[in-house]
């Protein structure tokens, strides 16, 4: 029994020195949780640190973003382009639609035009006899025997055998044998011949002119000109190489000829009369 109680000591003897102690065992893991409780207020603080940061970047962020809107709202509110489905539909609204005449308005009759600007042709080459009458203008290329009268202006380049009237009357290479009388001005060209008295508000002769003149205006003659008759008119012009045989009386310049050359006497009996 005794060996057997030996062998049991020796055998706790040598677990014990082989194995730490249970205070050993203790401080260890003493120290092993004193550690642990350290290192866990540091993760707490790291987290919170970085907690904290994630927060005011979050809140730098969303006042950037509130600036923004604000600078937004202050800017003029720019128009966001149309679709073009939008647009197309738009400009077809503005096409006019032509309807069928029973829905549409009356037409309105159009305006008559002037009677002046109507202009009547008689071509070269044909031959009238008998007198012309026209509310227009006409245009005279053929030959005419008999009067004419027109209301606008009157172009001969033919022959009339007869008296013309009209608001204007021109002739180029023309010959009229007739009185001519216009409302407004007169104008024989170079090659015309004209036989017969011309009564009108101006006269411009470079063609052959046989008969009185009556113009309560003036009177140009160019060099081309042959004139044989009177004139009467407020002013004349005669142009070198002109011919003029006849009497000129410039009775509607308004100047009392007879005044001005009259005598000492006779002047102061007039002013008495007066």
């Amino acid at each position: 029994m005794s060996f057997f109680k030996d062998f049991k000591d020796d055998l706790s003897q040598a677990v014990t020195e082989l194995m730490p102690g249970e205070e050993e065992m203790a401080v260890q893991e003493n120290a092993i949780s004193l550690e642990e409780e350290e290192a866990v207020p540091a993760q707490k603080k790291s987290v919170t640190q970085e907690t904290e940061k994630k927060e005011i970047v979050q809140e730098e962020i969303v006042k950037e973003e509130m600036v923004k809107e604000e600078a937004k709202l202050e800017e003029p509110a720019v128009p966001e382009p149309e679709p073009a489905e939008e647009k197309a539909a738009e400009a077809m609204e503005d096409i006019p639609i032509s309807l069928p005449a029973s829905e549409t308005e009356p037409e309105e009759e159009p305006e008559e035009s002037d009677a002046s600007e109507e202009i009547t042709t008689i071509s070269k080459g044909v031959k009238l006899e008998g007198n012309l009458n026209s509310t227009g203008s006409v245009e005279l290329l053929g030959d005419v025997t008999g009067d004419v009268k027109c209301q606008g202006k009157l172009q001969v380049y033919g022959t009339i055998i007869g008296n013309p009237t009209a608001a204007e009357i021109y002739a180029n290479s023309a010959r009229i044998e007739g009185n001519i009388n216009s409302e407004g001005s007169v104008k024989i060209g170079n090659g015309s011949i004209i036989i017969g008295n011309i009564k009108a508000s101006s006269v411009v002769i470079g063609g052959a002119v046989k008969g009185d003149i009556d113009v309560n205006g003036p009177v140009i003659i160019d060099s081309t000109a042959v004139v044989v008759g009177n004139i009467k008119s407020r002013s004349v012009q005669l142009n070198i190489g002109a011919v003029l045989d006849g009497f000129v009386s410039q009775c509607y310049a308004g100047v009392d000829v007879d005044k001005l050359f009259a005598s000492k006497n006779e002047a102061q009996k007039s002013s008495k009369k007066k």
